[in-house]
């Protein structure tokens, strides 16, 4: 595990040929430029996103992984400083450490997809970074950096140190960028995903998802059926009455609607035709016809009147 003193400020960028001649001027070197897939996570009250704990995993180039924990920042703006922890994983990890974070209570927040730039030069003990990062459907933003691997300089030492290099770039007039990329990106899938003064409510789903809770909810349908009605269902009933329901109906719907057309293609094909045999076969499947219709009616007749008797039941046993 690496651990060192990371100092940035963040900006947009809006030319880019400017600041590729003052990173030249100052004699920075181009020494990487790669896509980076990062997904932030944070606990479930979202303490992370408030005070801008970064928990990260990192993929590089699909070719291998970073673990990163970075603390809370004293300030919330486009400059801050903190010390990073990282760990190096193999890329088939991925999903492991995942489900690792998960079963520490870690939830994915966000994930930042970019293309990054990377121009640096080493003084002393110092690296200083300019990292130009074009952020999928979000935007380009350029990135100062000071890296100190050491922990003889104070943080405002080193502060200091960082406004110095950026003070170079002043004749490009950026604009701050006062958010993490992860809370830009949230923001926006926020944004393109809530219907603007249409949405009042939320409605997460998960019955089913999460555990198979089909047989539960038959346990306290049955309870609350008791409880209220003094009729003690059975789990076929449940199944047909309530569970099926629709797909029962569904059915039925699309048998007599197919019979019906299979009927209608029938009678045209008797009119228009003078072969006895094709007449013969014509009949014989009008009667199949008439017969599946009826025995279809018939079905969802005994259905209806086997739910009226229970209803019945119901009622009389419990009549409030």
């Amino acid at each position: 595990m690496s651990k060192r003193v990371e100092i940035e400020q963040k900006f947009y960028c809006n030319n880019h040929e400017k600041l590729l001649e003052i990173i030249n001027k100052n004699n920075l070197k181009k020494c990487s430029e790669k896509y980076e897939s990062d997904e932030y996570f944070t606990d479930i009250n979202s303490i992370y996103i408030k005070n801008r704990t970064c928990l990260r995993i990192r993929n590089v180039d699909n070719k291998y992984l970073e673990l990163t924990f970075k603390g809370k920042s004293k300030e919330l703006t486009n400059n801050y400083a903190k010390i990073e922890n990282n760990i190096n994983l193999d890329i088939s990890n991925y999903d492991s450490i995942v489900g690792l974070l998960y079963s520490l209570g870690y939830f994915s927040y966000s994930v930042v997809n970019k293309n990054r730039t990377t121009y640096t030069k080493k003084v002393d003990d110092f690296e200083y970074n300019v990292m130009i990062d074009k952020i999928e459907n979000l935007g380009d933003f350029v990135e100062f950096e000071l890296l100190y691997y050491k922990d003889e300089k104070d943080i405002d030492y080193l502060q200091k140190e960082l406004n110095e290099f950026v003070e170079k770039f002043k004749c490009l007039n950026f604009e701050s960028a006062n958010l993490p990329y992860r809370d830009f990106v949230a923001n926006k899938t926020y944004i393109n995903v809530l219907p603007q003064n249409k949405l009042s409510a939320i409605l997460f789903d998960l019955d089913g998802t999460l555990i198979d809770s089909e047989q539960k909810f038959f346990e306290s349908f049955r309870h609350v059926i008791v409880s209220k009605y003094n009729y003690n269902i059975t789990y076929e009933e449940y199944e047909t009455n309530e569970l099926k329901k629709n797909a029962n109906l569904m059915a039925t719907i699309f048998s007599i609607s197919f019979l019906i057309i299979l009927t209608v293609i029938l009678i045209y094909h008797l009119l228009h035709t003078t072969n006895i045999l094709e007449i013969f076969v014509c009949l014989f499947l009008l009667t199949l016809i008439v017969f599946g219709i009826i025995g279809t009616i018939l079905g969802a007749i005994k259905g209806a009147l086997q739910i009226a008797k229970e209803n019945k039941y119901i009622k009389k046993t419990n009549p409030y």
